[in-house]
């Protein structure tokens, strides 16, 4: 009577089998996950910082509302940091399927951690100081340039984010080298080089 199926024609027994691998392929899940970030510990870190941030600027929320006077959004605050973990982790699990050199993903990583560790500072800042931390009317001259500066970090990193996506992919194609292009560039031996092998040869009868 246990095993007697139920009227979708599943028996009982295979259910229970079913309902046991699922949280074993979610655990493996994880697993591969915690791996996967391993490899990227800074990255990992970065992702990690952001959330936190991201729960201390939701806590001014419940605490003191959604607007600082005269610019300040504490929401906006939220979404950025929540949303520059997110670009973290996904660029910890992209980078080491890029394809890319040591020294091309140490150069990328410089790049984003310049990004991220100045964003993850101005956004919040200037949200509990009342300013728009990219486009202030209300802030001074200081508060004007970093706004510039970080609207370009912003662009640059999300170019530079679309191309590890696109590289990891395999829809970009990797830049060859000057070694594998003389590697794979056939070589034509020159006319000295024929008439010398005709000499050595031995003359057919």
């Amino acid at each position: 009577m246990r095993n007697q199926p139920r009227p979708d024609g599943v028996p009982a027994a295979e259910r229970r089998a079913r309902a046991a691998r699922i949280p074993s392929g979610v655990a493996a899940e994880a697993a591969g996950l915690a791996r996967a970030l391993r490899r990227e510990p800074g990255l990992a870190a970065v992702g990690l910082t952001g959330l936190f941030i991201a729960s201390l600027c939701l806590i001014a929320v419940v605490a003191r509302g959604t607007f600082i006077a005269p610019e300040g959004k504490l929401l906006g605050a939220v979404g950025f940091t929540f949303g520059v973990a997110v670009f973290s982790f996904t660029a910890a699990l992209l980078l080491p399927l890029s394809g890319w050199s040591n020294a091309a993903r140490r150069r990328w990583r410089l790049g984003y951690y310049l990004f991220a560790i100045y964003g993850l500072a101005v956004e919040p800042v200037q949200a509990f100081r009342g300013l728009d931390p990219r486009f202030s009317d209300a802030g001074g001259v200081v508060d004007v340039v970093a706004g510039i500066v970080f609207g370009v970090t912003a662009m640059v990193m999300t170019v530079a984010y679309v191309l590890l996506g696109l590289r990891s992919h395999g829809l970009l194609p990797p830049r060859r080298t000057d070694h594998e292009h003389r590697m794979s560039t056939p070589r034509v031996p020159n006319r000295s080089a024929l008439s010398a092998l005709s000499r050595a040869s031995p003359s057919r009868r």
